[in-house]
C-alpha cells in the first residue's frame, strides 16, 4: 500500500516538474518569436502548458494529501 503511494508520488511529481519545465521552454519560444503569427501559435502553446501545469500540480498535491491522510494508519501498524 505505501509503495503503491510513493510510486503514485514519483509519478506526479515527475509529470508536474516535466511539465513546468515544457511552459518554461514554450514562454522562451514565445518571448524569442520573431513575427505575429509565430508569436499566436507560441502564445497558444503557452495556454495549454499553463493548463498543464494547473491539472499536474492538482494531481501532486492529491498525491501528498493522500499520503500524509495513510501516514497514520502506516505508523500505527508499524
Amino acid at each position: 500500500m505505501w509503495i503503491k503511494l510513493l510510486n503514485k508520488i514519483q509519478e506526479s511529481k515527475q509529470s508536474y516538474y516535466q511539465s513546468c519545465k515544457m511552459l518554461k521552454h514554450a514562454e522562451a519560444n514565445e518571448r524569442n518569436a520573431s513575427d505575429d503569427e509565430q508569436r499566436r501559435k507560441l502564445s497558444d502553446k503557452v495556454d495549454v502548458a499553463k493548463r498543464e501545469v494547473g491539472f499536474t500540480r492538482t494531481k501532486y498535491q492529491q498525491a501528498l494529501k493522500d499520503m500524509s491522510d495513510q501516514r497514520p494508519r502506516y505508523e500505527q501498524q508499524m
